[in-house]
C-alpha cells in the first residue's frame, strides 16, 4: 500500500474525554483506517505516581481498544517514574522497534518504519524525550551531544545520507516521510 493512518495523542488522563478518544481510535481500528497510535505521555497525572495507578491506567486504556492494538508509548514528565511499568503494560507491538544508543529503550527514546519489514517503508518515526529523566538518565538534544547525533544519524539514514552525502551502503530505500514525536 503507498498510504496508512495512524493516531497521535497525549495528556490523557482518565476523563470521558480520553475514553471518547480511545473509542473512537478503537472505531477506527477496525475499520482498518489506522494503524496503530503513539502516545506521546502524560498518562495519569499523578504527582506521586505508583506502579499500581500507572498498572491501573494501562489496563483502562487496553479496556477501551481492540486486543493487541498497536499503541505506542513515549515518555511524559508524569510518567518518568513508572515509564517501566508503561512499557511492560502497553508494549510493542509493531515489532520493528529500533533502539540503537546506550540511552534508548522503547517508551523513551527510540524510532521504527512503518510499515514494518518485509513492507517498503514508507514513514520513519522518530520518538524522543527532550529534558524527561529517566531514573539514571537526562535526555539531551544539544547540538554535538549523544541525544543529539543519534537523531541527526536517525533521520540520515532514513534518507540514505551521511554527513549530508549520498549513503551507496543503505540498506534500505530512500523513506519518504520522517516523522519526529516528543511530549515537550
Amino acid at each position: 500500500s503507498s498510504s496508512f493512518g495512524f493516531t497521535v495523542t497525549g495528556d490523557y488522563d482518565q476523563t470521558n474525554a480520553t475514553t471518547s478518544n480511545l473509542q473512537q481510535m478503537k472505531q477506527l481500528y477496525n475499520a482498518q483506517q489506522i494503524g496503530f497510535n503513539i502516545g506521546l505521555g502524560d498518562f495519569n497525572y499523578s504527582n506521586n505516581l505508583t506502579a499500581a495507578q500507572a498498572a491501573a491506567w494501562s489496563s483502562y486504556a487496553t479496556s477501551n481498544l481492540p486486543n493487541g492494538f498497536p499503541f505506542e508509548i513515549l515518555d511524559g514528565r508524569h510518567d518518568s517514574s513508572q515509564i517501566a511499568t508503561y512499557e511492560k503494560d502497553l508494549p510493542d507491538r509493531i515489532g520493528d522497534i529500533s533502539a540503537t544508543c546506550p540511552a534508548c529503550a522503547y517508551g523513551q527514546q527510540y524510532y521504527f518504519d512503518y510499515p514494518p519489514p518485509p513492507a517498503v517503508p514508507l514513514a520513519r518515526f522518530i520518538l524522543i524525550s527532550p529534558n524527561q529523566t529517566i531514573p539514571g538518565y537526562t535526555y539531551n538534544y544539544n547540538a554535538g551531544g549523544a541525544d543529539y547525533n543519534w537523531v541527526k544519524n536517525t533521520i540520515e539514514d532514513a534518507k540514505c545520507i551521511s554527513n549530508g552525502k549520498p549513503n551507496p551502503n543503505c540498506s534500505h530505500p530512500v523513506i519518504p516521510w520522517t516523522i519526529v514525536g516528543m511530549h515537550e
